[in-house]
């Protein structure tokens, strides 16, 4: 399985979900069970692929931190 290269994924302007889990440290089931239940950082759909932006990541994180 190639590995992902973290620190590349810094300045890209969207992720997959692979890559947002691993910056996460979850599980692709964790983020999909997180979707359902509404806790995830929204997505967007590119070319049939589902992506987290970057934006929706920060925003999410502060979400997340606010509620800490």
């Amino acid at each position: 399985m190639k590995s992902i290269n973290l620190a590349s994924l810094k300045d890209r302007r969207s992720l997959s979900i692979k890559e947002f889990c691993a910056l996460q440290g979850i599980a692709v089931s964790t983020f999909y069970k997180w979707r359902d239940a509404g806790f995830a950082p929204r997505t967007i759909s590119v070319m049939g692929r589902v992506m987290v932006t970057q934006d929706a990541m920060r925003a999410w994180e502060l979400d997340r931190t606010e509620a800490a």
